[in-house]
């Protein structure tokens, strides 16, 4: 007679590396086939579509970054020389006070 439980956990393990070998195999099978297919297709079309239109969203993007960059340049250039020219115009000012 047989120790209690030994048969089944037998029987478990003895299924279980069965059911690994067929992973295995079909593991091997997917990944030949997918092989295959990019042999013969190349990249799939709409992966390549992606692609493409992610490129053009980041040239939109870096198009509308530059345009950004440079309007804030051109203002802040703009209010800093209206300031200049405040502070120059007070300055001026405040001198002919001492002119007589």
């Amino acid at each position: 007679m047989t120790e209690p439980g030994v048969a089944l956990s037998h029987d478990l393990i003895e299924g279980y590396d069965v059911g690994e070998k067929v992973d295995a195999q079909l593991d091997h099978f997917i990944e030949q086939r997918h092989e295959k297919r990019v042999k013969a297709e190349g990249e799939r079309r709409q992966e390549a579509a992606w692609k493409e239109s992610e490129r053009r969203a980041e040239a939109k993007r870096r198009a509308q970054n530059k345009a950004d960059w440079l309007t804030f340049h051109l203002e802040s250039a703009a209010r800093w020389r209206a300031l200049a020219e405040a502070q120059a115009r007070h300055h001026e000012e405040q001198a002919n006070r001492y002119v007589s």
